[in-house]
Protein backbone atom coordinates (compact mmCIF):
# COMPACT_ATOMS: atom_id res chain seq x y z
CA UNK A 1 0.00 0.00 0.00
CA UNK A 2 1.28 3.47 -0.90
CA UNK A 3 2.35 5.52 2.11
CA UNK A 4 0.19 8.43 3.10
CA UNK A 5 1.73 11.50 1.57
CA UNK A 6 2.81 13.84 4.32
CA UNK A 7 2.71 17.61 4.27
CA UNK A 8 5.78 19.68 3.58
CA UNK A 9 7.66 21.28 6.42
CA UNK A 10 6.90 24.80 5.30
CA UNK A 11 9.61 26.66 7.17
CA UNK A 12 12.21 24.61 5.26
CA UNK A 13 10.86 26.05 2.02
CA UNK A 14 10.94 29.49 3.61
CA UNK A 15 14.61 28.99 4.45
CA UNK A 16 15.25 27.80 0.91
CA UNK A 17 13.66 31.05 -0.29
CA UNK A 18 16.01 33.08 1.90
CA UNK A 19 18.99 31.07 0.67
CA UNK A 20 18.23 31.38 -3.04
CA UNK A 21 17.29 35.07 -2.68
CA UNK A 22 20.65 35.96 -1.15
CA UNK A 23 22.48 33.97 -3.84
CA UNK A 24 20.55 35.74 -6.61
CA UNK A 25 21.31 39.16 -5.11
CA UNK A 26 24.99 38.25 -4.95
CA UNK A 27 25.08 37.08 -8.56
CA UNK A 28 23.06 40.02 -9.88
CA UNK A 29 24.87 42.80 -8.03
CA UNK A 30 28.30 41.69 -6.82
CA UNK A 31 29.72 38.59 -8.52
CA UNK A 32 30.22 39.97 -12.02
CA UNK A 33 31.87 43.31 -11.38
CA UNK A 34 35.30 44.30 -10.00
CA UNK A 35 36.92 43.26 -7.77
CA UNK A 36 35.43 39.76 -8.12
CA UNK A 37 35.41 39.89 -11.92
CA UNK A 38 37.83 41.80 -14.15
CA UNK A 39 35.04 42.82 -16.50
CA UNK A 40 31.92 44.62 -15.33
CA UNK A 41 28.77 42.93 -16.63
CA UNK A 42 26.17 45.12 -14.90
CA UNK A 43 24.68 48.37 -16.28
CA UNK A 44 24.83 49.73 -12.72
CA UNK A 45 28.47 48.71 -12.27
CA UNK A 46 29.55 47.99 -8.71
CA UNK A 47 27.22 50.54 -7.17
CA UNK A 48 25.46 47.89 -5.07
CA UNK A 49 28.26 45.35 -4.82
CA UNK A 50 29.10 46.03 -1.16
CA UNK A 51 25.48 45.54 -0.10
CA UNK A 52 25.26 41.99 -1.44
CA UNK A 53 28.87 40.81 -1.40
CA UNK A 54 28.14 38.12 1.20
CA UNK A 55 25.00 36.78 -0.46
CA UNK A 56 26.87 33.77 -1.78
CA UNK A 57 26.84 32.36 1.74
CA UNK A 58 23.22 31.43 1.11
CA UNK A 59 24.72 28.21 -0.27
CA UNK A 60 25.81 27.31 3.28
CA UNK A 61 22.19 27.64 4.41
CA UNK A 62 21.26 25.29 1.57
CA UNK A 63 23.81 22.80 2.92
CA UNK A 64 22.20 22.84 6.39
CA UNK A 65 18.76 22.30 4.83
CA UNK A 66 20.24 19.47 2.77
CA UNK A 67 21.70 17.80 5.88
CA UNK A 68 18.22 17.91 7.43
CA UNK A 69 16.36 16.72 4.33
CA UNK A 70 18.78 13.96 3.31
CA UNK A 71 18.66 12.49 6.82
CA UNK A 72 14.88 12.60 6.59
CA UNK A 73 14.99 10.82 3.24
CA UNK A 74 17.36 8.14 4.53
CA UNK A 75 15.04 7.37 7.45
CA UNK A 76 12.20 6.55 5.06
CA UNK A 77 14.15 4.65 2.40
CA UNK A 78 14.32 0.89 2.93
CA UNK A 79 17.46 0.35 0.86
CA UNK A 80 20.35 2.20 -0.79
CA UNK A 81 18.73 1.52 -4.15
CA UNK A 82 15.55 3.29 -3.12
CA UNK A 83 17.56 6.22 -1.79
CA UNK A 84 19.53 6.43 -5.05
CA UNK A 85 16.38 6.30 -7.17
CA UNK A 86 14.69 9.02 -5.14
CA UNK A 87 17.75 11.30 -5.30
CA UNK A 88 18.09 10.73 -9.04
CA UNK A 89 14.40 11.48 -9.59
CA UNK A 90 14.66 14.64 -7.51
CA UNK A 91 17.84 16.06 -9.07
CA UNK A 92 18.55 14.78 -12.55
CA UNK A 93 15.45 15.78 -14.59
CA UNK A 94 15.68 19.41 -13.48
CA UNK A 95 19.43 19.50 -14.10
CA UNK A 96 19.01 18.01 -17.59
CA UNK A 97 16.35 20.53 -18.56
CA UNK A 98 17.86 23.61 -16.92
CA UNK A 99 21.39 23.00 -18.21
CA UNK A 100 20.06 22.61 -21.76
CA UNK A 101 17.90 25.73 -21.35
CA UNK A 102 20.89 27.67 -20.00
CA UNK A 103 23.03 26.55 -22.95
CA UNK A 104 20.36 27.52 -25.49
CA UNK A 105 19.30 30.82 -23.91
CA UNK A 106 22.84 32.08 -23.47
CA UNK A 107 23.38 31.40 -27.18
CA UNK A 108 20.24 33.35 -28.10
CA UNK A 109 20.84 36.36 -25.83
CA UNK A 110 23.46 38.54 -27.57
CA UNK A 111 26.56 40.30 -26.27
CA UNK A 112 27.43 38.57 -23.00
CA UNK A 113 30.38 36.73 -21.50
CA UNK A 114 28.76 33.36 -20.74
CA UNK A 115 29.78 31.42 -23.82
CA UNK A 116 29.94 27.72 -22.93
CA UNK A 117 30.26 24.84 -25.38
CA UNK A 118 27.92 21.86 -25.45
CA UNK A 119 30.73 19.89 -23.75
CA UNK A 120 29.64 21.66 -20.59
CA UNK A 121 26.55 19.46 -20.52
CA UNK A 122 28.66 16.41 -19.64
CA UNK A 123 29.92 17.46 -16.19
CA UNK A 124 26.67 19.31 -15.48
CA UNK A 125 24.29 16.38 -15.99
CA UNK A 126 26.84 14.04 -14.34
CA UNK A 127 27.16 16.34 -11.28
CA UNK A 128 30.92 15.96 -11.60
CA UNK A 129 33.60 18.61 -11.26
CA UNK A 130 34.83 19.61 -14.75
CA UNK A 131 38.33 20.34 -13.43
CA UNK A 132 38.64 16.69 -12.40
CA UNK A 133 37.38 15.57 -15.80
CA UNK A 134 39.95 17.80 -17.49
CA UNK A 135 42.70 16.21 -15.40
CA UNK A 136 41.47 12.68 -16.07
CA UNK A 137 41.18 13.16 -19.83
CA UNK A 138 44.08 15.63 -20.20
CA UNK A 139 41.95 18.29 -21.80
CA UNK A 140 40.56 21.71 -21.02
CA UNK A 141 37.24 21.35 -22.79
CA UNK A 142 35.03 20.53 -19.81
CA UNK A 143 33.35 23.29 -17.81
CA UNK A 144 30.11 23.81 -15.95
CA UNK A 145 27.22 25.08 -18.04
CA UNK A 146 26.81 27.54 -15.16
CA UNK A 147 29.51 28.02 -12.52
CA UNK A 148 26.85 28.00 -9.81
CA UNK A 149 26.62 24.23 -10.36
CA UNK A 150 29.79 23.69 -8.29
CA UNK A 151 27.68 23.17 -5.17
CA UNK A 152 25.89 20.18 -6.73
CA UNK A 153 29.17 18.26 -6.80
CA UNK A 154 29.44 18.94 -3.06
CA UNK A 155 25.84 17.81 -2.54
CA UNK A 156 26.14 14.45 -4.34
CA UNK A 157 29.28 13.58 -2.40
CA UNK A 158 27.41 14.26 0.82
CA UNK A 159 24.58 11.98 -0.38
CA UNK A 160 27.05 9.18 -0.94
CA UNK A 161 28.75 9.65 2.45
CA UNK A 162 25.45 9.94 4.35
CA UNK A 163 24.03 6.83 2.67
CA UNK A 164 27.22 4.90 3.40
CA UNK A 165 27.09 5.79 7.09
CA UNK A 166 23.34 5.15 7.33
CA UNK A 167 23.09 1.81 5.56
CA UNK A 168 26.15 0.35 7.27
CA UNK A 169 24.15 0.32 10.50
CA UNK A 170 20.90 2.22 10.57
CA UNK A 171 20.31 2.23 14.29
CA UNK A 172 23.75 3.80 14.85
CA UNK A 173 23.44 6.49 12.20
CA UNK A 174 23.64 9.40 14.67
CA UNK A 175 26.56 7.87 16.59
CA UNK A 176 28.47 6.95 13.44
CA UNK A 177 27.84 10.37 11.89
CA UNK A 178 29.25 11.97 15.02
CA UNK A 179 32.32 9.72 14.97
CA UNK A 180 32.84 10.23 11.22
CA UNK A 181 32.52 14.01 11.56
CA UNK A 182 34.98 14.17 14.45
CA UNK A 183 37.59 12.10 12.60
CA UNK A 184 37.37 13.96 9.28
CA UNK A 185 37.29 17.42 10.82
CA UNK A 186 40.13 16.61 13.23
CA UNK A 187 42.26 15.39 10.31
CA UNK A 188 41.34 18.52 8.37
CA UNK A 189 42.45 20.71 11.27
CA UNK A 190 45.76 18.84 11.51
CA UNK A 191 46.30 19.18 7.76
CA UNK A 192 45.65 22.93 7.97
CA UNK A 193 47.88 23.50 10.98
CA UNK A 194 50.77 21.45 9.60
CA UNK A 195 50.23 22.58 5.98
CA UNK A 196 49.91 19.00 4.70
CA UNK A 197 48.48 19.94 1.32
CA UNK A 198 47.98 16.42 -0.07
CA UNK A 199 46.02 15.32 3.01
CA UNK A 200 43.97 18.52 2.91
CA UNK A 201 43.22 18.00 -0.79
CA UNK A 202 42.23 14.37 -0.24
CA UNK A 203 39.92 15.22 2.64
CA UNK A 204 38.32 17.96 0.59
CA UNK A 205 37.83 15.76 -2.48
CA UNK A 206 36.57 12.58 -0.85
CA UNK A 207 35.03 13.82 2.40
CA UNK A 208 33.98 17.43 1.57
CA UNK A 209 35.83 18.52 4.71
CA UNK A 210 35.38 22.23 3.96
CA UNK A 211 31.57 21.91 3.87
CA UNK A 212 30.95 18.88 6.09
CA UNK A 213 30.28 20.99 9.23
CA UNK A 214 27.21 22.56 7.61
CA UNK A 215 25.74 19.16 6.74
CA UNK A 216 26.43 17.84 10.25
CA UNK A 217 24.53 20.80 11.68
CA UNK A 218 21.62 19.94 9.38
CA UNK A 219 21.66 16.31 10.61
CA UNK A 220 21.63 17.59 14.19
CA UNK A 221 18.59 19.76 13.45
CA UNK A 222 16.72 16.77 11.98
CA UNK A 223 17.45 14.69 15.08
CA UNK A 224 16.34 17.59 17.25
CA UNK A 225 13.15 18.10 15.23
CA UNK A 226 12.22 14.45 15.76
CA UNK A 227 13.50 14.17 19.35
CA UNK A 228 16.12 11.54 18.58
CA UNK A 229 19.49 11.00 20.28
CA UNK A 230 19.62 14.13 22.45
CA UNK A 231 23.27 13.69 23.44
CA UNK A 232 24.47 12.84 19.95
CA UNK A 233 22.55 15.62 18.22
CA UNK A 234 24.15 18.08 20.61
CA UNK A 235 27.51 16.54 19.77
CA UNK A 236 26.92 16.80 16.02
CA UNK A 237 25.89 20.42 16.36
CA UNK A 238 28.90 21.23 18.53
CA UNK A 239 31.36 19.50 16.20
CA UNK A 240 29.96 21.39 13.23
CA UNK A 241 29.94 24.83 14.85
CA UNK A 242 33.30 24.41 16.59
CA UNK A 243 34.90 23.27 13.35
CA UNK A 244 33.57 26.36 11.56
CA UNK A 245 34.79 28.61 14.38
CA UNK A 246 38.19 26.90 14.25
CA UNK A 247 38.46 27.58 10.53
CA UNK A 248 37.43 31.19 11.16
CA UNK A 249 40.17 31.50 13.76
CA UNK A 250 42.78 30.02 11.41
CA UNK A 251 41.69 32.44 8.68
CA UNK A 252 41.39 35.30 11.20
CA UNK A 253 37.96 36.01 9.78
CA UNK A 254 35.31 37.61 11.95
CA UNK A 255 32.90 37.19 9.06
CA UNK A 256 33.31 33.41 9.03
CA UNK A 257 32.90 33.33 12.80
CA UNK A 258 29.69 35.33 12.54
CA UNK A 259 28.31 33.08 9.83
CA UNK A 260 29.24 29.96 11.81
CA UNK A 261 26.94 31.20 14.55
CA UNK A 262 24.40 33.22 12.59
CA UNK A 263 23.28 30.73 9.94
CA UNK A 264 22.60 27.88 12.42
CA UNK A 265 20.82 30.33 14.73
CA UNK A 266 18.58 31.38 11.82
CA UNK A 267 17.67 27.74 11.23
CA UNK A 268 17.01 27.22 14.94
CA UNK A 269 14.85 30.33 15.13
CA UNK A 270 12.88 29.24 12.06
CA UNK A 271 11.90 26.02 13.80
CA UNK A 272 11.32 27.40 17.30
CA UNK A 273 10.21 31.05 17.10
CA UNK A 274 6.54 31.00 16.16
CA UNK A 275 6.47 34.46 14.55
CA UNK A 276 9.42 33.66 12.27
CA UNK A 277 8.00 30.22 11.56
CA UNK A 278 4.72 31.74 10.41
CA UNK A 279 6.51 34.29 8.23
CA UNK A 280 8.66 31.64 6.58
CA UNK A 281 5.57 29.47 6.05
CA UNK A 282 3.76 32.07 3.96
CA UNK A 283 2.87 30.98 0.44
CA UNK A 284 4.86 33.76 -1.22
CA UNK A 285 8.08 32.43 0.35
CA UNK A 286 7.32 28.72 0.26
CA UNK A 287 6.38 28.90 -3.43
CA UNK A 288 9.81 30.28 -4.29
CA UNK A 289 11.50 27.89 -1.86
CA UNK A 290 9.84 24.84 -3.35
CA UNK A 291 11.14 25.83 -6.80
CA UNK A 292 14.56 26.90 -5.49
CA UNK A 293 16.45 24.01 -7.11
CA UNK A 294 15.42 24.91 -10.66
CA UNK A 295 15.81 28.58 -9.80
CA UNK A 296 19.37 27.95 -8.61
CA UNK A 297 20.18 26.10 -11.84
CA UNK A 298 18.73 28.82 -14.08
CA UNK A 299 19.36 32.16 -12.46
CA UNK A 300 23.05 33.10 -12.86
CA UNK A 301 24.16 32.95 -16.49
CA UNK A 302 20.73 33.45 -18.02
CA UNK A 303 19.78 36.22 -15.60
CA UNK A 304 23.05 38.16 -15.78
CA UNK A 305 23.10 37.93 -19.58
CA UNK A 306 19.49 39.12 -19.72
CA UNK A 307 20.23 42.12 -17.48
CA UNK A 308 23.08 43.21 -19.76
CA UNK A 309 21.04 42.73 -22.95
CA UNK A 310 18.02 44.63 -21.62
CA UNK A 311 20.21 47.53 -20.57
CA UNK A 312 21.58 47.80 -24.12
CA UNK A 313 18.18 47.51 -25.77
CA UNK A 314 16.62 50.07 -23.44
CA UNK A 315 19.79 52.19 -23.21
CA UNK A 316 19.40 52.07 -19.46
CA UNK A 317 22.41 52.77 -17.22
CA UNK A 318 23.23 54.01 -13.75
CA UNK A 319 21.57 53.40 -10.40
CA UNK A 320 18.06 53.25 -11.82
CA UNK A 321 18.98 50.36 -14.09
CA UNK A 322 19.00 48.11 -11.00
CA UNK A 323 15.28 47.71 -11.69
CA UNK A 324 16.34 45.44 -14.56
CA UNK A 325 17.83 43.01 -12.04
CA UNK A 326 14.55 42.96 -10.12
CA UNK A 327 12.55 42.35 -13.30
CA UNK A 328 14.96 39.64 -14.41
CA UNK A 329 14.73 37.93 -11.03
CA UNK A 330 10.94 37.89 -11.39
CA UNK A 331 11.26 36.32 -14.85
CA UNK A 332 13.60 33.53 -13.76
CA UNK A 333 11.45 32.88 -10.66
CA UNK A 334 8.40 32.39 -12.86
CA UNK A 335 10.37 30.11 -15.18
CA UNK A 336 11.56 28.06 -12.20
CA UNK A 337 8.05 27.77 -10.75
CA UNK A 338 6.74 26.51 -14.10
CA UNK A 339 9.58 24.00 -14.36
CA UNK A 340 8.92 22.84 -10.82
CA UNK A 341 5.18 22.37 -11.38
CA UNK A 342 5.24 20.90 -14.88
CA UNK A 343 8.59 19.09 -15.00
CA UNK A 344 10.28 18.52 -11.62
CA UNK A 345 7.27 17.14 -9.76
CA UNK A 346 5.82 15.06 -12.64
CA UNK A 347 9.21 13.55 -13.52
CA UNK A 348 9.92 12.77 -9.87
CA UNK A 349 6.62 10.94 -9.57
CA UNK A 350 7.10 9.20 -12.91
CA UNK A 351 10.58 7.87 -12.09
CA UNK A 352 9.77 6.81 -8.53
CA UNK A 353 6.46 5.32 -9.67
CA UNK A 354 8.16 3.33 -12.44
CA UNK A 355 10.74 2.01 -9.97
CA UNK A 356 8.03 0.97 -7.50
CA UNK A 357 6.10 -0.76 -10.26
CA UNK A 358 9.24 -2.61 -11.34
CA UNK A 359 9.93 -3.70 -7.77
CA UNK A 360 6.33 -4.84 -7.41
CA UNK A 361 6.51 -6.95 -10.57
CA UNK A 362 9.84 -8.42 -9.51
CA UNK A 363 8.46 -9.32 -6.08
CA UNK A 364 5.38 -10.94 -7.63
CA UNK A 365 7.53 -13.12 -9.90
CA UNK A 366 9.76 -14.47 -7.12
CA UNK A 367 8.86 -17.67 -5.29
CA UNK A 368 7.32 -17.21 -1.87
CA UNK A 369 9.93 -16.95 0.85
CA UNK A 370 12.73 -15.76 -1.44
CA UNK A 371 14.66 -12.71 -0.38
CA UNK A 372 16.50 -10.04 -2.33
CA UNK A 373 19.60 -8.36 -0.97
CA UNK A 374 17.87 -5.01 -0.68
CA UNK A 375 14.77 -6.51 1.00
CA UNK A 376 16.45 -8.48 3.72
CA UNK A 377 19.64 -8.96 5.63
CA UNK A 378 21.56 -5.85 6.58
CA UNK A 379 19.57 -3.53 4.31
CA UNK A 380 16.20 -4.55 5.75
CA UNK A 381 16.92 -3.60 9.31
CA UNK A 382 14.14 -1.29 10.44
CA UNK A 383 15.06 2.35 10.64
CA UNK A 384 14.84 3.94 14.06
CA UNK A 385 11.26 4.88 14.78
CA UNK A 386 10.45 8.56 14.50
CA UNK A 387 8.22 9.96 17.21
CA UNK A 388 6.65 12.33 14.73
CA UNK A 389 5.92 12.16 11.04
CA UNK A 390 8.50 13.62 8.75
CA UNK A 391 7.98 15.48 5.52
CA UNK A 392 8.15 13.27 2.44
CA UNK A 393 7.60 15.86 -0.25
CA UNK A 394 10.35 18.34 0.63
CA UNK A 395 13.18 15.91 -0.06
Amino acid sequence: MEKERRPRILYLDGLRCIAISTVILFHYFSRWTPPRNLENLYPYGNAFSALFQYGGYGVQLFFIVSGFVITMTLYRCASPVEFGVRRFARLWPAMALCSVLTLLLTRVIPNHSFHVSAMGLIPSVAFFDPDLLNKIFHTGRFEWIDRAYWSLFVEVRFYFLAALVYYCRKERFAANSYLFGRIILALSLVASLLHIQKLDAALSLFFISGYLPWFLIGIAFFLRENKIEERLRAGLFSVGVLSLLGNAALNRSYLEAGLAMGIPLLFLAASRVSVLNRILSRRLLTGVGAASYSLYLLHQNVGTALIGWLSEVLNFRGYASAILAVLTACVVIMMAKLIYAYWEVPMDRLIVGAWKAHMGRAAAMRPAGSLRADEGGVHSMPAPALPRRVDESAA
